[in-house]
């Protein structure tokens, strides 16, 4: 069955590639532009010679877990239509 008249071997590299490499990138962007302060207290000292204590709030929020986790899965969707595009039946 065939839905257009164009071959599965343009849409793998011409259409599928470049929109996960693109989701891929715009997910890596979304972590660095809104998650790169991960600390969003300063570092504070209980005295001049103790070495600083950092605050409760110096950890990966719930988003950049998942900024990672799409961005790798997004990786891996890539990495197999690399891997799998169709070729023609002979």
């Amino acid at each position: 069955l065939t839905i257009t008249p164009l071959p599965a071997s343009f849409f793998w590299p011409g259409v599928l590639l470049p929109a996960v490499v693109l989701a891929m990138a715009t997910g890596a962007a979304k972590f660095i532009f809104f998650d790169a302060m991960i600390c969003s207290e300063d570092l504070w000292y209980i005295d001049e010679s103790s070495p600083p204590v950092p605050p409760q709030s110096c950890e990966l929020g719930e988003s950049a877990v998942f900024g990672i986790a799409s961005t790798v899965a997004y990786f891996l969707c890539t990495i197999l239509i690399c891997f799998k595009s169709p070729r023609k039946r002979k």
